[in-house]
């Protein structure tokens, strides 16, 4: 049937992880030693960028994720942290994230 292939793509991406909860547009991951995932609704000529922010520059030292959810046209994404930030890293991180998307 034409909607099976639809509908076990759903289920595959479902099993792999590669679904973000309703609402959230992208999310980036990072783990040290494990490196930066970037998922989510983020041009890929961004994605270079974020990783390389996160791995040289932020560094930070537990395993730390970043949601950010569209706010409409002519506003800045609401931006979700959790893990191991320091006031400053999520400061950081704040900053470079609404200059770049």
């Amino acid at each position: 049937m034409a909607g099976d292939s639809g509908l076990l793509t759903f289920w595959r991406g479902l099993l792999a992880g590669d679904w973000l909860p309703i609402g959230v547009g992208w999310e980036v991951r990072h783990r040290p030693g494990s490196g930066t995932r970037v998922r989510g609704r983020i041009p890929r000529a961004r994605v270079a960028a974020i990783r390389e922010f996160f791995e040289r520059d932020l560094r930070p030292s537990g395993p730390v994720r970043v949601r950010g959810t569209p706010a409409g046209p002519g506003r800045p994404s609401r931006l979700t942290f959790a893990g191991s930030w320091t006031a400053v890293q999520r400061q950081r991180a704040r900053n470079f994230l609404t200059e770049l998307l």
